[in-house]
C-alpha cells in the first residue's frame, strides 16, 4: 500500500475542516431510509460510514478507483458496524438527477 494511502485520513483530518464541511454536507443531503446513495470518489469511507449511520436502511455504495483505499474503507465499516457496497471503478460515465 502506497504511503499516502496509510495517511489520507491523518492528511485530511489535519488539514481540512472535515468534521465541519462533512457535518454540513450531511445535513445538506439529509439522508432517508430506503435510499440509495453513491459516494463517487469514496476514499478511505469516513463520508459513507457517516451517510450509513445516518440512515442505517440507506442503501451506500462507495465508489473508487483506487482498491488500497477501498480496502482500508471495509475495515473502517467493519470497525464501525456498519454495511457498505465498495466497488473499484474507472471512467465510468454516470447519470444524476438532481433535485
Amino acid at each position: 500500500m502506497p504511503r499516502l494511502t496509510r495517511l489520507y485520513d491523518l492528511a485530511i483530518r489535519l488539514l481540512t475542516r472535515e468534521r465541519t464541511w462533512r457535518g454540513a454536507l450531511l445535513r445538506q443531503l439529509a439522508p432517508k431510509e430506503g435510499e440509495s446513495i453513491l459516494d463517487v470518489g469514496c476514499g478511505t469511507g469516513s463520508f459513507a460510514i457517516m451517510l450509513k449511520r445516518a440512515a442505517p436502511g440507506a442503501r451506500i455504495v462507495g465508489l473508487d478507483p483506487d482498491p488500497a483505499v477501498l480496502a482500508i474503507a471495509a475495515a473502517k465499516a467493519r470497525a464501525a458496524g456498519v454495511e457498505i457496497e465498495w466497488r473499484e471503478g474507472r471512467h465510468h460515465i454516470f447519470c444524476l438527477i438532481l433535485q
